[in-house]
């Protein structure tokens, strides 16, 4: 049986990533980082991004890339929470 191609997933991943970023920006330049319901859609999305790039780098052949990607989902995670912590804080 041919391996199913995760072009669709990967695309799917940078859409994610590019609006997080959009969203961040806009929330930061408009409101100053004040509209809690951008803030959390944005957690939401960026969550849902990263939850995606482990999956595809995580079935990966090589192992390196296997263990970058468990640090890199460790990093992210810990960003998302100091991000949820600011956001209740405000």
């Amino acid at each position: 049986m041919a391996k199913k191609s995760q072009k669709g997933l990967s695309v799917l991943s940078t859409v994610l990533s590019g609006t997080t970023i959009a969203l961040d920006s806009y929330n930061y330049y408009v409101y100053r980082s004040k509209n809690k319901q951008l803030s959390y859609l944005s957690l939401g999305l960026g969550s849902a991004d990263m939850l995606l790039d482990f999956y595809l780098s995580f079935r990966a052949k090589n192992k390196f890339v296997k263990a970058w990607s468990l640090f890199s989902l460790s990093r992210q995670l810990r960003a998302q929470a100091d991000k949820f912590k600011s956001i209740k804080n405000q």
